[in-house]
């Protein structure tokens, strides 16, 4: 199987770019450029699938490092906030388009792709969604903050749509306030970097309003157009915690059925010996059934936690959580 080093500095794309890439190829993620000029040489992988704006080390840095150290070319397939081109997907990426191009890279460096088995037949595609729909839950369905239409589109199906939600609530505090920082020093490169990222994460659970606004953001980022961001600011992030505020109403279970301790430890043992792996798809299907239970006090705080440091493929940080319990 065929290996795909994934980079991106947003959570959320990193696991929709897993999620769609998972039954055909082995993935292993990185959340920086410096992170993945680690793995590089570690992993060998077969193609470097790269975001382009991320702090530190670009997708077209992260290239040209890579391809100097090693002295090859190295297959790359940028993901972009911007328009397609030879080489970049529009983000957030679709599953269908994103393997296409990867058979295009693949074999025009001769390398051989998977053999999709899929009916792509546009009747069949549109019942897949609407089956879908039928799954939201009542609260997605009758809110008119997200265009789930869109959140569809962008996740495929229910599970991953709410759990892209889980994830981008779980950030909002922490963007927030790097936001707020960033407009109080005035450093308008990261200010634009992370409406790049709120663009396109904001996009993927239907926020559109929320992305357009980033959309101008990042605009006035790149233009150096700080009047703008000065203007705007407060308004943006207002809308921001709009939408916190209303993922938060929603994302508290209740009456969730309490955890057997066997269970629970159970599930720390599978976590300790998946993080051990660094195995990304069976810690994230760990912390999915565990999502499904009332946890003990003393336990909920740790895996929330763990959720965190997963979120940033902080694998020794899992295991030092684990092994504290």
């Amino acid at each position: 199987m065929k290996k795909i080093l994934v980079v991106d500095d947003e959570p959320m794309m990193l696991k929709l770019a897993v999620r769609a890439l998972k039954d055909s190829y082995e993935t292993v993620q990185a959340s920086s450029g410096a992170e993945a000029v680690e793995l590089y040489t570690k992993e060998k992988p077969d193609l470097v699938l790269s975001d382009v704006k991320m702090p530190g080390m670009s997708g077209y840095e992260l290239r040209d490092v890579l391809q100097k150290d090693t002295g090859v070319h190295i297959p790359f397939l940028f993901m972009t906030g911007g328009e397609e081109n030879e080489e970049s997907l529009s983000k957030p990426v679709k599953a269908d388009a994103l393997k296409k191009k990867l058979d295009e890279i693949f074999e025009s460096v001769g390398i051989d792709s998977p053999v999709q088995a899929e009916n792509n037949a546009n009747g069949i595609e549109e019942d897949k969604t609407d089956v879908e729909r039928k799954k939201l839950p009542e609260w997605l369905l009758q809110n008119s903050l997200l265009d789930t239409a869109v959140a569809l589109e962008n996740c495929i199906t229910v599970e991953a749509y709410l759990s892209a939600i889980e994830i981008f609530y779980a950030h909002v505090e922490e963007n927030l306030n790097i936001f707020e920082e960033a407009y109080r020093t005035r450093d308008i490169s990261t200010y634009g970097i992370k409406a790049h990222g709120l663009k396109s994460t904001s996009r993927v659970i239907g926020a559109m309003e929320l992305s357009r606004q980033a959309q101008y953001m990042e605009k006035a980022g790149t233009d150096g157009d700080w009047d703008y961001i000065k203007k705007v600011h407060e308004s943006f992030m207002n809308d921001y915690r709009k939408v916190r505020l209303f993922l938060k109403e929603h994302l508290v279970t209740d009456g969730a059925m309490e955890i057997a301790k066997e269970e629970l430890n159970d599930a720390f043992l599978a976590l300790e010996e998946y993080a051990k792996a660094e195995d990304y798809t069976l810690v994230e299907m760990v912390l999915d059934s565990l999502q499904t239970y009332t946890l003990p006090d003393k336990d909920k705080e740790r895996f929330s936690d763990i959720k965190k440091r997963f979120m940033k493929l902080d694998y020794d940080g899992i295991l030092e959580l684990v092994r504290e319990r």
